[in-house]
């Protein structure tokens, strides 16, 4: 009788799980070396992101998205440079300044699309574009930056295939990353201006955002306007403010401790004492546990359940040679699960998707029959 996968197994050495892992890959990939992307896949699931682009970000039109006209006035200065010199001088100019360009008149608006980049991005991913401005996040990244993550389809945490970006600081990720690690979840300015001795104008220089007042899908929750900060930037500013990572740990822990204290001794003097209040050790949290509290600190119910899209948008794979995007396709035999690697929410192309039957096995009957969960825990890759 054929073993489920989700039967008890015992485990075995490390070692020899790995081995025996690596056979199982060496013998897939040949099998797999005739595999058809296009039949095993499919473009669109039934799956609606939590993403502001999906939803939450107002309808309006770019000047960067119009036809262009025949301009009526120059550009002063800028004209009189040669073409070059301005294309590679403004490749390198942040976003938000570019759009302001193309926005001063018919004669910028015509200068900035003739960046190649930019025209890409208002012909193929005119959504990306609109979710920049309105989150007026393009000040904290160049056109340089953007094309180089419009360019490569890696996620920079895992390198698989990454079909969204990160607009706080514009990385590409893939869906897994976004959602479970927690360096890419904003924290909120209250939580930073609570817990945290930061000047006024270092937080304001800070890579942000000002999420819009909606409903932010597929869950449905209404998600009042926040303002929102990119946690690792907030973290090296906490460092230089208080000279070292332990001491900024500690000092966000004596405001916890302190804030429980207070609470306990307001709870006594109304004569409704409640439990001793559970203090924080710095001996026994990590950094990761602290910024753990700080994300969670003050924040609204919803905000929990949709934080870690607040900052993240679908971005295609732009290929400059074949002029084309790629949106990323879901392998067929993973619709439907949810256990990574085997998850239907995954997206691939063909580089992405050859390793992916590395790892799985060959489909067979809409399935990955072969692959086995028990021997990737003992391998301590699960």
């Amino acid at each position: 009788m054929q073993r489920n996968q989700y039967d008890y197994v015992p485990p075995i050495p490390q070692d020899q799980a790995r081995s025996q892992l690596a056979v199982i890959r060496a013998k897939n990939k040949i099998a797999t070396l005739d595999a058809n992307f296009k039949s095993l896949t499919y473009p669109e699931p039934d799956l609606r992101d939590n993403t502001p682009d999906q939803g939450a970000i107002p309808k309006f039109r770019l000047r960067l998205e119009a036809e262009s006209q025949k301009p009526n006035y120059d550009c002063g200065l800028l004209d009189r440079l040669p073409v070059e010199l301005w294309h590679s001088t403004l490749y390198h100019l942040d976003v938000q300044s570019l759009m302001s360009l193309a926005e001063t008149n018919r004669r910028g608006t015509e200068i900035v699309r003739s960046l190649p980049h930019v025209a890409a991005l208002a012909g193929h991913a005119p959504t990306l574009l609109r979710s920049i401005r309105a989150l007026r996040t393009g000040a904290f990244f160049s056109l340089h930056r953007l094309a180089e993550c419009m360019t490569s389809y890696k996620c920079e945490v895992c390198d698989d295939f990454g079909a969204y970006l990160y607009l706080l600081t514009c990385k590409r990720l893939c869906r897994r990353c976004f959602n479970t690690d927690r360096r890419f979840h904003p924290l909120l300015r209250k939580s930073i201006e609570d817990n945290m001795n930061i000047p006024i104008g270092v937080l304001n220089s800070l890579p942000h955002a000002t999420n819009f007042e909606g409903v932010y899908l597929p869950s449905r929750r209404f998600v009042e306007s926040m303002e929102i900060f990119d946690l690792n930037a907030v973290w090296s500013a906490g460092i230089l403010q208080y000279g070292s990572e332990t001491n900024l740990m500690g000092a966000i822990i004596d405001h916890f401790n302190n804030v429980a204290k207070e609470s306990y001794a307001q709870s006594l003097r109304s004569r409704r004492p409640t439990k001793n209040p559970y203090l924080f050790d710095l001996s026994r949290n990590s950094s990761s546990d602290i910024q753990r509290l700080l994300q969670e600190s003050g924040s609204p119910r919803d905000y929990y359940y949709v934080r870690s899209w607040l900052a993240v948008v679908q971005a295609p794979v732009f290929n400059s040679e074949l002029n084309e995007v790629n949106h990323g396709r879901y392998c067929k035999a993973c619709k439907g699960h949810s256990r990574f690697p085997v998850d239907g929410s995954r997206r691939f192309n063909e580089q992405t998707f050859r390793k992916h039957l590395e790892d799985c096995g060959p489909i067979r009957m809409g399935l990955h029959p072969e692959y086995d969960y028990a021997l990737r825990r003992d391998a301590k890759e699960a």
